[in-house]
């Protein structure tokens, strides 16, 4: 396996900005489930959604939790946040 480690520091972000950094970002990918079900759909109108269901419930949830963490601005201050993003193995796909 070929590893790639790409790293953004960002120190002293204005809190109102890295909300809305990391609120674009969810929403983004979102959107890509979204899009992606829709194109599935006209393809085949039984494409289930159970699975995209649950990934968006996941987003929104991990949404919800990180807007609770500008709640309490004492902790914002010493807040560390790190993505992690696995490409598709392309040796698989069809």
């Amino acid at each position: 396996m070929n590893k790639k480690i790409f790293t953004i520091t960002e120190n002293g972000l204005d809190q109102n900005h890295l909300k809305s950094l990391m609120h674009q970002l969810i929403e983004e990918h979102i959107n890509t489930y979204k899009l992606q079900h829709l194109s599935n759909w006209i393809k085949n109108h039984e494409e289930p959604s159970d699975s995209r269901d649950q990934k968006i419930n996941e987003l929104e949830y991990l949404k919800d939790e990180f807007n609770a963490l500008f709640e309490v601005p004492e902790i914002v201050e010493d807040v560390l946040i790190s993505l992690q993003f696995k490409l598709k193995d392309r040796s698989k796909a069809a």
